[in-house]
């Protein structure tokens, strides 16, 4: 990762081969975020293929741009703290959601749709935000969950 931001600092593009391997990553790192957090009980591919097979989590990302804002690239970096401060407290709530989750369901069998809805939720805002720290996208993550197919 710090070496596609030191690559388009210097020379505004993302090399092919270090953006699918950052997309990959990212990819499999949400895909056992989701297992590690109880939202399936399928233990993640040990890939970062965009191909999940039938695994239930997708995570979908574009190809990279043909050129971009060194500037803005530059100053990523600052942007990046505030956004890593609010992935650590999506993944507490993550936790601590999991953690609520394995004595329910220990006890009843079930997940509530009440936690569940709230692992979803810390769970989309910690791949946004990833996907942004891992310089695959432009766009700072909201924490609202309008779109819900990201």
């Amino acid at each position: 990762i710090l070496l596609g931001w030191i690559v388009l600092v210097f020379t505004g593009t993302y090399p092919e081969g270090l953006y699918n391997w950052a997309a990959g990553f990212l990819r499999f790192g949400a895909r056992v975020n989701t297992y590690m957090y109880l939202l399936t009980d399928k233990y993640p591919p040990f890939s970062g293929s965009d191909e999940q097979g039938d695994f239930p989590l997708v995570v979908t990302v574009g190809p990279p741009k043909e050129k971009y804002s060194r500037l803005k690239v530059l100053f990523r970096i600052i942007l990046m703290i505030p956004l890593l401060i609010l992935v650590y407290l999506f993944s507490i709530w993550a936790e601590i959601m999991a953690i609520a989750a394995w004595f329910v369901e220990l006890f009843t069998g079930k997940l509530p749709q009440g936690i569940h809805n709230q692992q979803v939720f810390a769970q989309r805002y910690i791949t946004r935000g990833n996907a942004y720290m891992f310089l695959l996208t432009e766009d700072y993550p909201p924490i609202s969950d309008e779109n819900e197919s990201a």
